[in-house]
């Protein structure tokens, strides 16, 4: 018995056969549309409503440092010498590794402190310490809570 070739290689036969079991052919419109949705809603998250009194609408970087309290200090402090020992916990004692870990724990410790003493400043989270420590900002402090400043 002798096979004939009739042109059509196997990888096109089993080409053709899933698209005759999937007939739907990928389009990204689909795609298109989703993440356009996905951004537009991602911009009205945006705007939140203020819980707390605002201390300062957009505080800067050095209004951020210097509101920094012993928490956030404790923060910073927590997760580099935890990211150190989790280090040493990894096995990896090595002089190089430890001050790697820690330079990641000093920089996660930074970014949270950062942002907990922003939004406390914003009003995004409780802040009385911080209104009794700025009472100059009292022209803010007297809005509502729910307002949107900006």
């Amino acid at each position: 018995v002798s096979t004939q070739s009739t042109g059509v290689s196997k990888v096109s036969k089993i080409k053709m056969s899933f698209e005759q079991q999937n007939p739907r052919k990928y389009d990204r419109t689909e795609d298109v549309e989703r993440a356009s949705k996905v951004a537009f809603n991602a911009k009205e998250k945006i705007h939140l409503k203020r819980a707390y009194p605002i201390i300062y609408p957009s505080p800067s970087i050095t209004q951020t440092i210097k509101n920094w309290n012993f928490r956030d200090l404790l923060t910073i402090a927590g997760f580099t010498v935890g990211s150190s020992m989790f280090s040493l916990f990894l096995g990896h004692a090595r002089r190089l590794n430890l001050w790697t870990f820690g330079a990641i724990g000093l920089t996660f410790g930074l970014g949270m402190a950062y942002r907990s003493s922003w939004s406390r400043l914003a009003g995004f989270s409780e802040n009385t310490s911080e209104q009794k420590k700025y009472p100059e900002r009292e022209e803010l402090l007297r809005h509502k809570v729910g307002d949107t400043i900006l």
